[in-house]
């Protein structure tokens, strides 16, 4: 069944700080010149380390950066938990050994529109949706469901974390931590953060849609939406889902002219 399959990943091994790290003296660092470079002795040098992910940059340079406009956080979801009605399907997995989770990248600057889309699948019926329903905001009722499994997946994740974001946000002052449980700590922080800024952005997008619903129009719809955004929140988070309001643009568009 479902559940052994999930449970059938071996388990992973605890992190022992002590026996995998090593105090580093920072020593034996060493940057190289291509030989097409040519500098000055005595000029001064700039590093760029390039567009990177937190994750990134700790393998290669052994830090993190807070508020890294290039972060991104994958979320996993056992898509297999809903559909253990689909006997045959799960057969199909199995056989072919496929994984057991999909994927999704939220970023920092987009909203990840595959992940509504995804949640709008978990209640597609055959005979009743269309499947148009499925990657088009055709559907409010069905659109406002889906934002609500999706701000759910993200908080569950945000459960697994052992300490809050303020509780990280507290630590990075205590000046008793060492190199690498700071830059653990910020790695922690801004997945965190990530994550809390699509989920805010969703109750966001959720407004819209009961919005619409209510029969505003879409330039009535995107206005700031009071108990959750600043003025400043507001613009940043409409720049965020935008995506999202061109594709409810569009279908309106698609609307009026089917009504005329």
């Amino acid at each position: 069944d479902y559940e052994s399959i999930l449970d059938g990943k071996p388990n992973e091994e605890l992190f022992d700080a002590e026996k995998d790290w090593k105090k580093d003296k920072f020593d034996n660092f060493v940057m190289k010149a291509s030989w097409k470079d040519q500098f000055e002795p005595g000029s001064q040098l700039y590093f760029c380390y390039g567009r990177l992910s937190n994750r990134t940059a700790l393998l290669r340079y052994g830090m993190a950066l807070e508020y890294n406009k290039y972060e991104h956080v994958h979320l996993k979801i056992p898509y297999i938990k809903h559909i253990r009605n689909c006997e045959w399907l799960v057969d199909k997995i199995k056989y072919f050994k496929l994984s057991r989770y999909l994927r999704f990248k939220l970023k920092r600057t987009k909203m990840d529109i595959n992940l509504i889309n995804f949640c709008k699948g978990l209640s597609f019926q055959l005979d009743y949706t269309n499947y148009e329903n499925l990657i088009k905001p055709v559907n409010i009722d069905l659109e406002i469901q889906a934002v609500q499994k999706a701000y759910g997946f993200i908080q569950d994740f945000l459960s697994t974390f052992s300490r809050t974001p303020e509780e990280n946000k507290e630590l990075l002052k205590d000046p008793s931590i060492g190199y690498h449980e700071y830059f653990a700590t910020v790695y922690k922080l801004e997945r965190q953060r990530t994550l809390v800024f699509h989920s805010k952005a969703l109750l966001v997008v959720e407004e819209i849609l009961k919005r619409l619903k209510k029969g505003l129009t879409l330039e009535f719809a995107v206005m700031r939406v009071h108990d959750l955004e600043t003025d400043d929140e507001c613009n940043r988070n409409r720049i965020f889902i935008s995506d999202y309001l061109d594709m409810l643009k569009d279908q309106q568009s698609i609307s009026s002219q089917e009504f005329i």
